[in-house]
């Protein structure tokens, strides 16, 4: 049926179609489609749909779902502020992109690599790109009817099997096809009219996170008891706002203040704080006060340049990271191996092990999280090749904290030296 209201042309240029497919996507500033890419490469099959609302050029939703691997997130841009939630490991994360700029370049700022037929419109740009490609290409064959057209291309080099399909209906793409001779991908476009673009609302419960990490599986746990510790556990850190602690390893104490983005830490080598962007570092032994504006990834290269280093909790904390499920991987096993009372206190002694690794939580009533981790690395005939124990004494949980408990150093001495740019690659 479809040949029959299609006029055929044996030789044809796009560029009309092209031009028109482009044209409209710059005039059309506000958007509502789905885009379902699918591609088979080497026989591996993948699918990916995009629900995509937007107003160009401040304002974006997209819900992304997958089958390989399992995903459904949505991601949204706000002017100046990106927010992501993905809904399958409940965790948000939120970041900071340009004021200016296309959706796209704020997009693939906050993202990353985006997938092309999301590209083509959200940034017009990119669609003109595409078009010149498509151009550029030689022997298309062009086929008309009132509402569709066809553009066909089949490569004429006889070493290789390459063929282009694009559809569109009006100068909206519909369909659009590339394949080879083992590789096939296919992006399906269906336009809805146009829907305000809502709000997305996080889950009191989500996690917040600086980068989406799939959970840990947990390890073979003993005995419901030992379990139901462990769980407690993940569960505290999962709820934790915010925590200041004291942790001692061998003579050296460290005292921590945490909440969500931001940090202190103050040691015998540094006092430092990390807040709204700002890292401030104070150097006990030479007194030199350094601050400056830099990206949260950066912080421990800063301490390691100056002698320091920042605590393994207070990092994984910082990164989103749970600190007990990091400590599982495959093949763990979780025992209570000792539990004692005195004075109403009951203590418990987790051990988590694996080939070459033993892990020691010890867990105070009272107290979810764990008051003492110890660590036994072995050898092939499980003897202790090295040992460390951190001991945590928790003043605070879950406290609002203001501002100023971030701020080292007297803040009316003036201008202090940035952090020397040496030290590090330029912060994007």
């Amino acid at each position: 049926m479809l040949a029959l209201v299609l006029a055929c042309i044996a030789q044809g240029n796009p560029k009309q179609t092209l031009d028109a497919f482009v044209a409209a996507e710059a005039a059309n500033s506000k958007q509502s489609l789905t885009i379902v890419v699918s591609s088979n490469l080497s026989g591996t099959s993948t699918k990916t749909t995009y629900e995509l609302a937007f107003t160009r050029p401040n304002r974006l939703r997209m819900e992304v779902r997958e089958n390989t691997p399992p995903t459904d997130r949505v991601f949204t841009i706000n002017r100046n502020v990106f927010t992501a939630y993905d809904r399958l490991s409940n965790q948000v994360l939120t970041r900071k992109v340009r004021a200016d700029g296309t959706l796209g370049e704020k997009l693939a700022d906050a993202f990353g690599e985006v997938d092309e037929p999301v590209m083509l419109v959200i940034n017009p740009s990119k669609a003109r790109e595409f078009a010149g490609r498509m151009e550029a290409l030689p022997g298309w064959r062009v086929f008309h009817s009132s509402l569709l057209t066809v553009l066909d291309y089949k490569s004429a080099a006889t070493h290789t099997s390459a063929a282009i399909g694009l559809r569109f209906f009006g100068d909206k793409p519909r369909q659009m096809t590339f394949k080879t001779s083992d590789k096939a991908l296919n992006w399906l476009f269906e336009e809805h009219p146009p829907v305000r673009i809502s709000n997305l609302v996080i889950p009191k419960t989500a996690k917040h996170v600086n980068t989406f990490y799939e959970r840990a599986k947990p390890p073979t746990y003993a005995d419901f008891g030992t379990k139901q510790t462990i769980e407690n556990a993940i569960q505290a850190y999962d709820q934790l706002k915010s925590v200041e602690y004291r942790v001692r390893a061998g003579s050296e104490t460290t005292r921590v203040i945490w909440q969500e983005n931001s940090a202190r830490q103050d040691d015998a080598v540094l006092k430092w704080s990390y807040h709204q962007g700002q890292l401030t570092i104070y150097a006990i032994k030479s007194g030199e006060l350094f601050r400056g504006a830099t990206a949260l990834r950066h912080v421990p290269d800063y301490l390691h340049a100056l002698g320091g280093s920042i605590d393994p909790t207070l990092r994984l904390l910082l990164s989103g990271r749970n600190p007990i499920e990091v400590l599982f991987a495959p093949g763990t096993k979780a025992q209570t191996v000792a539990q004692s009372s005195a004075h109403g206190v009951i203590l418990q002694v987790v051990e988590l092990s694996r080939p070459m690794l033993k892990i020691q939580l010890q867990f105070r009533s009272g107290q979810p999280l764990p008051v003492s981790v110890g660590v036994e690395n072995l050898d092939a005939a499980s003897r202790v090749v090295s040992q460390s124990e951190r001991n945590f004494e928790y003043l605070a949980e879950n406290q609002p904290y203001s501002g100023s408990t971030f701020r080292v150093g007297d803040s009316g001495q003036g201008a202090f030296p940035l952090l020397a740019p040496l030290y590090l690659p330029k912060s994007k």
